[in-house]
């Protein structure tokens, strides 16, 4: 059986929303970001457990899968990496999207 507060929970941290100029992405899936951005390569079994769920949701913010599993980072995915969020939450981090160019 479902548990929905556990579904939810996932779903709140996979979720990258572009809402206002203003770009939130989970916590998690910054990390990961950053993670391919120094390693250059992340293969799927190697994401946290709760963006394995919504590992669409990292082509989002800059990464693209291959067809072998394995993630590699885009320009965009890159600078959002190496930028500086204006915000945080608990499980979010926001950025002012005009930094990207978008």
């Amino acid at each position: 059986m479902d548990n929905p507060p556990d579904r939810h929970d996932i779903d709140r941290r996979c979720k990258v929303v572009l809402k206002g100029g203003l770009l939130s992405i989970p916590l998690e899936a910054f990390a990961t970001l950053r993670t391919v951005a120094r390693d250059l390569e992340l293969n799927a079994e190697e994401l946290p457990p709760s963006l394995r769920h919504g590992a669409d949701e990292l082509v989002a913010v800059g990464l693209l899968r291959d067809g072998d599993g394995s993630f590699h980072i885009t320009d965009l995915g890159r600078r959002v990496a190496d930028a500086e969020p204006m915000g945080q939450s608990e499980d979010v981090v926001m950025f002012d999207v005009r930094e990207f160019g978008l």
